[in-house]
């Protein structure tokens, strides 16, 4: 148990949040979280629900991102409603987090404390009501700039000056939030020093889950795995959306953030977390710089209107050579041509970095689940069939991979590799749920 991982966990989901913008997303501190409490979750009946409740959260805050882009350019109704209902579930799964955490946390320091070593008792119940306080207070201030629009005293029929009264009131939220963050957070991190200073607490309570693995190993790698298979399905599930490049770049961050909880929690050695960690942060950086950089390249005006208009060539050989309106637009302008490499080059390196990342996330959960198989003493014929699903999982993610690397350079004269694309991407998360990760 990381009190350092929980801690910076924690602090994530508290950052201020104005309509569907997190200044740090809720996803990245859910999965600290469960990094952090990875050694104890199966310990009781709360360490399971906590576990459970991140889950959840990092499904909401993903969708809430994503909704965030969908409705960035929209006003009125639309982004009123999202913002009262995502801070309705935000608040629902939050105050159940929080106040089963905090209630876990004061009942292992009463139940493993040593009084030999222990410092003197710390309330983590009042630090989470506290918490509580904040994270309802937060949720309302951040879609209050939203009615704003709807009040009779901001409204006018100029849309400049209706946009200028939006943005000072999201100013406003964001400035009150973000005070009451700083002093909620060094409060927090005052009583979770306090909770880290009992060594004994966290190392008895590592102590009893080892214990308990040890009582009824086919049980304890059951449990642990019905977890791990819902991060390494996802994990897929999500990475299609690599290979379609209209799609903003929060889904492959995503993907990227799935593959490397997944990879710590399977690695045995430093180096595989630390390799685990720079590849998917750099797959995750070149998922944002590549996005981008399509973006700009559709946006650009004098792009547009090639890519938008039908084309007519009075050449009837040019026409039937470049029968897409992408093709037509690197024949004609060199500018663009030139752009559509660098996206290329960028393409190139993500599918490179996907490919390194799946397969370290791979082999990672191949070696880990054979390892238990042989430990509790399975049939050699069902670790033989692990052994091939996941060759198939891995075959069907290379073909998705090479596939990708293809896509830039294919794409101008044969658009349809799309389609291949994802097909094999769905492949792989098909065969990823299908694999003996359970008993």
């Amino acid at each position: 148990m990381s009190i350092s991982l929980i801690t910076a966990g924690f602090i994530l989901l508290l950052n201020p949040c104005v309509w569907l913008w997190d200044v740090l997303p809720d996803f990245v501190g859910a999965i600290l979280i469960m990094i952090g409490i990875r050694k104890i979750a199966l310990l009781s009946d709360s360490s399971e629900r906590m576990n459970l409740d991140l889950a959840e959260l990092a499904v909401l805050s993903a969708a809430k991102l994503a909704a965030a882009f969908l409705l960035q350019g929209g006003s009125g109704m639309a982004k009123l409603l999202s913002s009262f209902v995502f801070a309705l579930l935000e608040g629902i799964c939050l105050l159940r987090l929080i106040k089963g955490s905090f209630s876990m946390f004061e009942l292992l320091q009463m139940r493993f404390c040593d009084q030999r070593e222990t410092t003197p008792f710390v309330s983590m119940e009042s630090t989470g009501k506290m918490l509580s306080i904040y994270t309802v207070a937060r949720l309302v201030i951040g879609f209050l700039p939203e009615l704003s629009e709807f009040s009779s005293q901001n409204y006018s029929s100029d849309v400049e000056t209706r946009g200028g009264a939006k943005w000072m009131m999201y100013l406003v939220a964001a400035a009150a939030t973000f005070i009451a963050f700083a002093i909620v957070t060094v409060l927090f991190v005052k009583a979770m020093k306090k909770l880290s200073a009992d060594r004994a607490t966290v190392r008895n309570s590592v102590a009893a889950a080892e214990e308990m693995k040890r009582a009824d190993l086919s049980e304890w790698y059951s449990k642990k795995w019905r977890f791990y298979k819902y991060l390494f399905v996802a994990g897929f599930i999500f990475s299609v959306f690599v290979y379609i490049d209209w799609i903003d770049y929060f889904p492959k961050v995503i993907t990227a953030s799935l593959f490397c909880m997944i990879s710590l929690f399977c690695a045995s050695k430093p180096f595989e977390r630390v390799l685990a960690v720079v590849t998917n942060v750099l797959f995750g950086a070149a998922s944002v710089i590549s996005t981008l950089a399509l973006s700009a390249f559709r946006s650009n005006g004098e792009y547009v209107s090639v890519l938008t208009e039908t084309v007519r060539y009075e050449d009837e050989t040019v026409v039937e050579q470049n029968a897409n309106r992408l093709s037509l637009l690197l024949a004609r302008n060199s500018d663009a041509k030139a752009d559509y490499y660098k996206i290329t080059v960028l393409l190139i390196i993500l599918a490179a970095l996907f490919f390194a990342s799946v397969m370290l996330m791979t082999e990672l959960v191949r070696r880990r689940r054979q390892a238990e198989l042989v430990e509790t003493n399975r049939k050699e014929a069902r670790i033989k069939k692990f052994r091939r699903e996941m060759l198939i999982v891995r075959l069907l993610a290379v073909g998705a991979s090479v596939s990708a690397v293809a896509y830039p350079l294919l794409k101008p004269s044969f658009p349809e590799i799309n389609v291949i694309m994802i097909v094999f991407g769905v492949a792989s998360a098909i065969a990823a749920s299908l694999a003996d990760l359970v008993d």
